[in-house]
């Protein structure tokens, strides 16, 4: 098991494996926590992500927030408007 971080101050070309060094998107997190089984997206950023739909395949994954954030994520406009697909 393996744990993403997502943080609003991220950048996606990091690993997201490190807490100091999180991703920007929750999509590119999913995607890179997709190759693994169990793996673990975490939010630990409150705020607001607008990430379309993210693809989440058949691989389980969890995916939380740290403590008391409360990220909000909002999916494509849309007849559609969901986050996760």
């Amino acid at each position: 098991m393996t744990i993403y971080y997502v943080a609003k101050t991220g950048n996606d070309s990091n690993s997201g494996t490190d807490h100091a060094n999180p991703k920007v998107t929750i999509a590119s997190a999913a995607a890179s926590a997709y190759a693994g089984s169990s793996n673990i997206v975490e939010i630990i950023d409150s705020g607001q992500y607008n990430e379309g739909d993210i693809e989440i395949y058949s691989n389980a994954i969890t995916v939380r927030a740290t403590g008391s954030n409360a990220p909000i994520l909002d999916g494509d406009s849309g007849a559609d408007d969901h986050a996760f697909e």
